[in-house]
């Protein structure tokens, strides 16, 4: 009985430490963020600050991999912009977006 809250405890916290140790899904840094809802822009910013808390929410939120969903059309996007790049974010009717791979929980409200 004993080892087996010991594994559990162990578990338990793996898992824990695993979901605090996410790789950021956005590593550049961007200029520009534009939100666009239903094909309409509705935010345009040149913010660095409010452009690094809509990055950091998406690189540290809870996310799962879309491998096996079945996803809605998105309601809109949010693209991020600098010199070299642009990156697109797809929102979603829940406030959550997809990058890559992953759909993360984001809540976002635009």
């Amino acid at each position: 009985m004993k080892r087996i809250i010991t594994f559990s405890t162990i578990f338990c916290f793996s898992l824990i430490l695993s979901s605090c140790n996410k790789e950021p899904l956005i590593t550049e840094e961007y200029s520009i963020m534009q939100v666009y809802i239903e094909g309409q822009i509705v935010l345009e910013t040149e913010n660095k600050e409010n452009i690094g808390e809509v990055i950091k929410k998406i690189n540290t939120e809870s996310r799962e991999t879309t491998h096996e969903m079945s996803l809605p059309d998105p309601i809109g996007k949010i693209v991020f912009k600098n010199n070299k790049q642009n990156l697109t974010a797809y929102l979603y009717g829940s406030g959550n977006v997809t990058v890559d791979v992953y759909i993360v929980d984001t809540g976002f409200e635009f």
